[in-house]
């Protein structure tokens, strides 16, 4: 990774923001191929409801524990400057 890269990566703040467009890009990701494959019309014959919602609750629950995680990293970080 190049110096100026990870000179800025080690900016909490930056670090934090990062890993949120990070984790809002999996999300995103995610949800669109779960609507694509399961609540488009294409596919609305064959929808499980019990299952997207299990899935739905799932992908809450990690969105949840990551950013949870994210706060956690950036609030117990000592600041570098």
């Amino acid at each position: 990774m190049n110096d100026d890269v990870r000179a800025l990566l080690d900016i909490p703040l930056v670090a934090f923001v990062v890993r949120l467009i990070v984790v809002t890009a999996v999300i995103w990701l995610i949800a669109t191929f779960t609507w694509a494959f399961t609540l488009s019309p294409v596919w609305k014959v064959a929808a499980d409801w019990s299952g997207v919602a299990l899935y739905v609750e799932v992908l809450v629950s990690l969105a949840a524990a990551s950013l949870r995680l994210i706060v956690k990293d950036f609030v117990l970080s000592e600041p570098r400057w």
